[in-house]
């Protein structure tokens, strides 16, 4: 007798005298025990949901236990399908690492202004959370346009506020938030050592409260936050490498170029800030699977795997020749070198980064 699965494909068969009935009895309650030890782990570590706030503040949850406890008691995989099954999983554990006691996602209250001698990109300090995909254009909206507060937020009062976010269809949302009950992402520190920022923590609040749940902001494309932030469409370009598409070089230039202040061009060297939001998302390489930084080579300057940078400018000069300016926003959390802010050349650019992230059309 053959017991058929899903497809046709052949999962056993009787033989040896073996009693039918008992072999497909057997079959079944061997595949009952798989699914249901597959639900208590995707139930405990994929999805571990406290049924309050305070829960987060306990020091004797199941939450807590250490993530090498959780990976010894799955199974043990080698190769390149162990190393994907690590990938697979490395969401849930970074999860489960970040729950304790004094965990990022839980309520607080912050006290302090909106802003602090101005609005500057480098108020965007990206701690805990894996949102680079939003808080990227934040970044290079902060830096098109100073206003951007006075255009999302709108403070009720001390404690209350209104933040003005898209949905998918562009239209837009009206958010309230209240200070007192903040969920920490962000760093509400600005540019200034000790100066205290809320703008930056009240807008990615709204981003959380529009998608419904903190975890959801995790992961993402920065052109569909772009389009969250703006209300206006972009786009996603896929970079080549420069060495076998040339063009392209002269092609995203253009693009850029079109989206910038470059006016007022000196002979010799200029740098000018875009006039719209944008941002480029650095490309994923097999051998960066578990490396924070790759260094390019020949030169001090660290390009992180798998992040979204902010594109705050581009220039020209003797050295670098065309170059585009891109900010990490966790470089001062991460003591980045100029705090996270880098010149690449376009050849470089092209090289280092697979997507960036445009509006459709110039502003």
């Amino acid at each position: 007798m053959e017991i058929h699965g899903a497809e046709g494909h052949i999962v056993g068969t009787s033989f040896w005298g073996v009693d039918e009935e008992k072999f497909v009895t057997r079959i079944k309650r061997s595949g009952q025990r798989v699914r249901r030890r597959h639900h208590e782990v995707q139930q405990e570590i994929v999805t571990p949901k406290p049924s309050t706030t305070d829960d987060f503040k306990t020091k004797s949850t199941r939450h807590e236990r250490p993530v090498r406890d959780v990976v010894e008691r799955l199974p043990k995989k080698s190769g390149p399908i162990g190393a994907r099954f690590e990938i697979a999983l490395a969401p849930a554990l970074m999860a489960i690492s970040r729950i304790g006691s004094d965990h990022p996602k839980s309520l607080t209250s912050i006290a302090g202004p909106l802003t602090h001698n101005g609005v500057s990109f480098r108020d965007v300090n990206q701690d805990e959370f894996s949102d680079c995909h939003f808080l990227s254009g934040l970044v290079s909206w902060a830096e098109c346009d100073p206003t951007i507060v006075s255009r999302l937020i709108k403070q009720r009062d001390e404690n209350h506020s209104t933040v003005t976010l898209h949905n998918k269809k562009m239209e837009p949302v009206e958010l309230d938030i209240d200070h007192r009950k903040l969920v920490r992402g962000v760093r509400a520190h600005g540019e200034d050592e000790g100066a205290i920022e809320l703008w930056p923590l009240i807008i990615e609040n709204a981003f959380m409260q529009l998608k419904g749940n903190p975890e959801r902001i995790d992961y993402g494309w920065a052109d569909k936050s772009l389009e969250c932030l703006t209300g206006r469409p972009y786009s996603r370009v896929f970079l080549h490498n420069p060495d076998k598409h040339p063009a392209q070089i002269d092609e995203i230039w253009r693009i850029l170029l079109a989206r910038s202040h470059a006016t007022e061009k000196k002979p010799d060297a200029w740098e000018c800030k875009l006039t719209s939001p944008a941002a480029a998302t650095s490309q994923y390489l097999r051998k960066s699977r578990f490396t924070r930084f790759i260094r390019l080579r020949g030169t001090n300057k660290k390009i992180a795997p798998r992040h979204a940078y902010a594109i705050v400018g581009l220039g020209e000069n003797a050295e670098l020749g065309r170059y585009v300016v891109l900010h990490d926003q966790r470089g001062r959390v991460r003591h980045l070198e100029n705090n996270g802010t880098v010149r690449l050349s376009m050849a470089e650019f092209l090289q280092q980064y697979r997507w960036l992230h445009v509006s459709r059309e110039p502003w």
